[in-house]
């Protein structure tokens, strides 16, 4: 179903007065995308006064702009900027969901002239949102006149109670007019690899993976499929005669790299050549051990060091632990290979400082590439590559055909529950979704 396409022709469809409650990790209000015009604002919902009002007798909140007329950090109960917008722990998951439900300029959100309400749950210093912090924020956002809930968050579970405390909460907020949207989970299915989409007919329990919000009689499940295009940030190097030798390369990077980094030439190597049962694995580099995590002392000064590592977040050394011996070294830079071939994974990386060298993450089969590349273009090479004079191009983003649009996004979740109804209830694009970030 046209749903979208529906809702704009009955409706008009840019969400004039409409209040969106975006329970998540944060909104940087002062993005340029995230304003109303005015038609827009004629047509707001909650005034400043209004927000005012809640203030005065909640004790907490803040007035951030017409766009966004409240926000509140119910994990930490500290309303200041910096600790109302996500620092990046969740990776700016709250501002990326705000620019699909709302944005208003270059991104334009589904309901772009919606206003926002930042009911913040997840702390930017520790993982996960607590029950009290979720239901508090379901509950004020009914109280402030939200005509919508959106959570995109929760976790699958097989032990779920329509007495659950969030559930209760979205449960009594539709009673109340209010639409409950809450994401079916993105933890594919429970027993299986996140790619296997297929459920086991002879043991169903173990393919519950629905978030347990979700599963409330008064929310709407959704789920995710694939949308027309991937964006990624890519970068490419060049020899010395400003030469490209390798295509566009898919990266992930820390924030606050200088400008003039990319502008530079650097001396680029890698790790060795790693012995995998008894022979040389020229495809690969050594991996980060635990002590030295890869790095040579005296012997990677101001250089760009190339390591394989494990980037996921259960690992035993951090991407931050990689950046601080980088900067300990006196490297230039890290470039980590993720250690098995799969699409790019997050990466929680500390932002450059005096503690915490550059760091960049390419995928398993990019750093194939580039290894071989490098370990051509090193004169008399005898096992590891070392290649003067390379530059790196500033990332940009670029833009390609999704060849799974319309597709169920791998990640997602669906399937049986455990009082054997079978959720999402529907399905909206929520794969490779082109978003905001903080400003």
């Amino acid at each position: 179903a046209q749903v979208t396409d529906d809702w704009r022709s009955a409706h008009g469809g840019d969400g004039s007065g409409m209040l969106i409650a975006d329970i998540d990790s944060g909104i940087d209000y002062t993005h340029p995308d995230l304003k109303l015009t005015t038609t827009g604002t004629k047509q707001a919902k909650l005034s400043k006064d209004s927000s005012k009002l809640f203030q005065k007798f909640s004790s907490y909140g803040v007035y951030q702009s017409n766009k966004v007329p409240f926000a509140h950090n119910y994990a930490d109960n500290i309303d200041s900027q910096d600790e109302l917008k996500d620092s990046g722990i969740t990776h700016e998951h709250g501002q990326h969901v705000a620019g699909i439900l709302a944005a208003n300029g270059k991104v334009k959100g589904v309901a772009p002239e919606a206003q926002l309400l930042d009911m913040k749950v997840f702390s930017n210093h520790h993982n996960g949102a607590s029950t009290d912090s979720i239901v508090d924020a379901i509950e004020d956002s009914v109280k402030l006149g939200a005509d919508v809930l959106n959570l995109s968050l929760g976790s699958s579970l097989t032990n779920y109670s329509s007495l659950m405390p969030e559930t209760a909460a979205l449960n009594r907020a539709a009673k109340l007019g209010v639409v409950p949207v809450v994401a079916a989970s993105n933890d594919g299915r429970a027993s299986a690899e996140q790619s296997d989409l297929h459920t086991v007919a002879h043991n169903p329990e173990e393919d519950i993976s629905i978030s347990s919000m979700s599963l409330a009689d008064g929310a709407i499940s959704v789920a995710s499929m694939e949308g027309t295009q991937t964006h990624a940030l890519t970068t490419n190097f060049s020899d010395s005669t400003g030469k490209t030798f390798s295509d566009k390369v898919p990266v992930r990077v820390s924030p606050g790299i200088p400008d003039d980094f990319w502008t530079k030439k650097h001396t680029i190597k890698d790790n060795g050549v790693p012995i995998v049962d008894g022979n040389q694995n020229f495809d690969e580099t050594k991996k980060a051990d635990w002590q030295s995590k890869g790095f040579s002392a005296g012997n990677d000064v101001h250089k760009i060091k190339i390591i394989q590592y494990n980037p996921d977040l259960n690992a035993a050394t951090t991407v931050k632990d990689m950046q601080k011996a980088a900067k300990d070294n006196d490297a230039d830079m890290v470039i980590l290979v993720d250690y098995k071939d799969r699409p790019l994974p997050e990466c929680d990386f500390a932002p450059v400082d005096s503690a915490n060298a550059p760091a960049m993450l390419i995928s398993y089969q990019s750093g194939r590439q580039l290894l071989a590349k490098l370990r051509g273009m090193t004169p008399d090479y005898d096992g590891q590559a070392e290649v003067e004079n390379v530059s790196l191009a500033s990332p940009t983003t670029t833009t390609a055909d999704n060849q799974d649009t319309g597709k169920m996004s791998t990640f997602t979740s669906w399937g049986c529950t455990p009082d054997l109804n079978l959720k999402p209830d529907v399905t909206g694009v929520g794969g490779n979704i082109w978003s905001l970030s903080n400003k």
